[in-house]
């Protein structure tokens, strides 16, 4: 390699001004592409190499090699595929649709190479894709909000650290986190998804999803420790009646299940659940002092709440009012990864094609959302950024900074309505032709290909026969050809991709339809129920069921029987009967009797 052909005299340079140091560098590197910037800067006396190395490659990117001469040869996607991806999001787009996420069209993507049995494509390689096409970006879903942002100042939040908190910890002589709970109510509401990413065309610049929606607001009592565990949780349903559809196999068994007129707690639920905090603790008036961390609700402050709590060892702090989002771990670092994983399962839900979201697939996804929320990590940092333990006012001082500055807020949403659905064209496809045996062993006729079974291998047998087709086509109907085929295989693309969609829908509704057969049973009216319990009574009832069904199948068998052998016996009492007729009938005709008339008696012979 040649080193520094044409290397300017460094005496002149030095006192030239940086600018020109600088297009006299840019000047050397395009005269020696083989050398580097760091080169070119030492060589024209510029002080600063990035300085060099930024303006070449913004000279490179001016001059188009910036990213050089190198890929574009391994196409992953045929044309045909390309515009049918894009036309999934078009359709995904318009009419009232949710829009296609980046994970639905990846899934396209893939499902387009497994047709053709090759490898699946690599997220880079989509992220790549998506970026360098021009008729697609991406936007976010905009459901209607409302804000809303209480900020305290410091020094409320420093007297409550030092006249209520820090004592409590040295009246109670607290030295581990294990000892330090919080807890808290949550409502949740039982389907009001909120917006997701999704891919439409470049001239969409907003879009308002339509999703079905259940407003009914349940209560979750949590409760967590600072060394990271949590006990399970407590539901409030509001109604009078416990029903049987609440309940779904993919429960723990340790819920425990509770329904109020209003959804909310009350002083009743509060002492059912302090008896169940205590019984997960182990708590009693023989054992070391605890210390609960609560809001300021009313039901909290009970005399009958506070003396039993004292009386089992457990010391009531309550959290200043409207500062929990600044204080309780619960609210600091646990919730909102809570509903974030509830979102999740939602609209995995709906884009499974799920009709409706009740009580029942909400506590389906509850054991799965709490794994995933309630993590030792989780809770840990929570209490830590908090500053609830370990003990730190500065971890406050900095949420309020974080908190005035970001300005985070609540959502509440409002939603459109419905899209429409895809069809397929399973209807019309016409069944493969039977081979005719017989004429092709007499004239040995050439075997009939089998026609096409799936959108996939149409493209594929169309490629195949394309180029044969245009070489015996003018230049008039070629034209006409090439256009025809392009949309013809752009269609049937796009039909693959609705076939999947469609597969997906009918197996949800299936599952949708088995599920409302029981949904009206009920276990009792109002009171408690453990969610074990209540499984193992719905096994019970659905053996029950079972067993009723087989034996209204056998009587139902037994009756069928008994008719068939009463018609079998009377189709013979009818042929006796005609036989008997028909004999009467010989001895009448050829006189005498029965014996004499036999058709054996009348034979003579020679």
């Amino acid at each position: 390699m040649a080193r520094l052909s044409n290397l300017p005299k460094n005496t002149l340079l030095r006192d030239m001004p940086e600018r020109d140091k600088l297009r006299e560098a840019i000047q050397f590197l395009k005269a020696n592409p083989e050398e580097t910037p760091a080169t070119a800067a030492r060589a024209c006396c510029v002080r600063n190499e990035d300085t060099v190395r930024k303006a070449w490659q913004r000279e490179r990117k001016k001059m188009g090699t910036a990213g050089g001469q190198w890929g574009g040869h391994n196409k992953i996607l045929r044309p045909d595929q390309h515009t049918a991806l894009i036309q999934y999001a078009v359709s995904h787009a318009i009419n009232g649709g949710k829009g296609a996420t980046k994970q639905m069209m990846y899934n396209c993507a893939m499902w387009m190479r497994t047709e053709d049995n090759k490898t699946a494509p690599s997220w880079k390689w989509f992220s790549q894709w998506l970026k360098s096409t021009p008729e697609l970006h991406t936007i976010k879903t905009k459901p209607i909000a409302s804000h809303r942002v209480d900020l305290h100042t410091e020094q409320s939040l420093r007297e409550w650290f030092e006249t209520q908190y820090r004592p409590a910890l040295e009246e109670t002589g607290i030295c581990h986190g294990d000892r330090i709970h919080n807890m808290d109510e949550k409502g949740a509401r039982v389907c009001i998804p909120a917006g997701e990413e999704v891919v439409v065309p470049i001239g969409i610049k907003e879009m308002y999803t339509g999703i079905p929606e259940n407003r009914m607001s349940l209560t979750i009592i949590e409760s967590i420790s600072a060394d990271g565990k949590a006990i399970p949780p407590v539901v409030i349903v509001p109604g009078v009646m416990i029903m049987v559809s609440w309940f779904h196999e993919n429960m723990t068994g340790h819920e425990v299940i509770t329904v109020s007129p209003t959804g909310y707690t009350n002083e009743g639920i509060c002492m059912v659940w302090l008896d169940y905090f205590i019984k997960h603790n182990n708590c009693g008036p023989n054992q070391e002092w605890r210390i609960l961390l609560i809001d300021g609700a009313t039901c909290h402050q009970a005399d009958d709440f506070v003396l039993k709590a004292t009386y089992n060892k457990i010391r009531i702090v309550q959290f200043p009012s409207h500062q929990t989002h600044l204080l309780q771990p619960c609210d600091v670092g646990v919730f909102r990864e809570w509903k974030h994983y509830q979102q999740v399962n939602i609209m995995n839900a709906i884009r499974s094609y799920e009709p409706e979201y009740n009580v029942q697939c909400f506590f389906r996804d509850l054991p799965g959302i709490r794994e995933k929320t309630f993590t030792v990590r989780t809770i840990k940092h929570a209490f830590q950024n908090a500053g609830i333990w370990p003990v730190s006012f500065k971890a406050v001082q900095r949420k309020l900074k974080e908190y005035g500055k970001k300005q985070r807020k609540d959502t509440g949403l409002e939603f459109l309505e419905f899209g429409s659905e895809s069809d397929t064209e399973s209807d019309t496809e016409r069944p493969p032709l039977a081979p005719i045996h017989d004429l092709e062993e007499t004239y040995r006729l050439p075997t009939l290909p089998k026609p096409p079974s799936s959108y996939n291998e149409c493209v594929l047998r169309l490629d195949n026969l394309d180029n044969k087709i245009l070489e015996a086509l003018s230049s008039s109907p070629r034209k006409e050809y090439t256009i025809t085929i392009k949309a013809t295989k752009n269609h049937l693309m796009l039909g693959s991709l609705h076939e999947m969609d469609t597969q997906i829908a009918r197996t949800a509704q299936v599952e949708r339809h088995k599920a409302k057969v029981h949904a009206r049973l009920s276990f009792q009216r109002g009171g408690w129920l453990n969610a074990s319990d209540a499984l193992e009574k719905k096994k019970t009832k659905v053996r029950r069921a079972a067993e009723e069904e087989l034996k209204k199948a056998k009587r139902q068998l037994a009756k069928a029987e008994s008719a068939e052998r009463e018609a079998i016996k009377r189709v013979g009492i009818a042929a006796r009967a005609a036989e008997r007729e028909r004999e009467e009938e010989d001895i009448e005709g050829y006189g005498g009797t029965s014996e004499e008339a036999s058709p054996w008696n009348r034979y003579d012979p020679p």
